[in-house]
């Protein structure tokens, strides 16, 4: 199936692009969020979140609304995890991503608020970041496993880098969850760790995209949310 992703849009190296905006993508009903980058990585929507074309899948603290891939081929050595989300929640932590590989339930996760934290094999680093301002924005996670950089990007703009777990790669063919975060492959979700809000477009390469990148795709997308914070 040939989509049209954007004139602008990074392509290389995308093997999931879920977008909330695209009919292609969702229709508007169903269980299935139809991958647009080729890959055919599509996911499963389970317990009907409610749905607008504008804001995408809102999700709220119950463990029975997300979306799951399993198994899913996720990246072991390099990995751009982009997300476009909006919440106003800071009372606990709460997963945005979540990636399993069946022997560690914290392999790779985007959790906040209220500062973001980046989970790796057998580790995770905390961030001074924080979006819980009730505004879309686009979140975006790079990792190089060799070196163990890490990489904070906020609105087309790095905001934070570190160092987690060097030389260890993410496991392959695990699960990966969208709104909740995993204490078994699959399931093991708690409500006081559900996403609360929206979510309209996730994007996972397996490779480390450059700051030129990321910023290319912030500016082909941010038009299409009245509230983001210009950059």
């Amino acid at each position: 199936m040939s989509v049209k992703l954007g004139p602008t849009i990074t392509r290389e190296g995308l093997i999931l692009c879920v977008d909330a905006l695209s009919e292609k993508s969702y229709p508007g009903s169903g269980t299935t969020f139809f991958d647009l980058s080729g890959e055919e990585n599509h996911l499963t929507i389970a317990g009907s979140p409610d749905f607008s074309r504008l804001e995408g899948f809102v999700f709220e603290a119950i463990t029975s609304k997300y979306m799951i891939a399993d198994p899913f081929p996720f990246p072991t050595t390099a990995l751009t995890m982009e997300v476009w989300c909006k919440t106003s929640n800071t009372s606990v932590s709460r997963a945005f991503v979540s990636y399993s590989d069946r022997s560690d339930h914290n392999e790779a996760i985007l959790f906040a608020p209220p500062s973001i934290t980046l989970y790796g094999p057998s580790s995770n680093i905390g961030t001074s970041i924080n979006v819980a301002d009730g505004k879309f924005h686009q979140v975006v996670r790079t990792s190089l496993r060799s070196s163990g950089a890490e990489t904070l990007y906020v609105d087309g703009v790095s905001r934070f880098a570190g160092t987690l777990a060097a030389g260890t790669n993410f496991g392959a063919d695990g699960v990966l969850v969208v709104a909740q975060e995993q204490d078994s492959a699959g399931g093991g979700f708690s409500g006081s760790q559900a996403f609360v809000g929206p979510q309209a477009i996730i994007r996972i390469y397996d490779r480390v995209l450059t700051a030129a990148e990321i910023k290319q795709n912030y500016l082909a997308c941010k038009g299409r949310f009245p509230d983001l914070t210009n950059v």
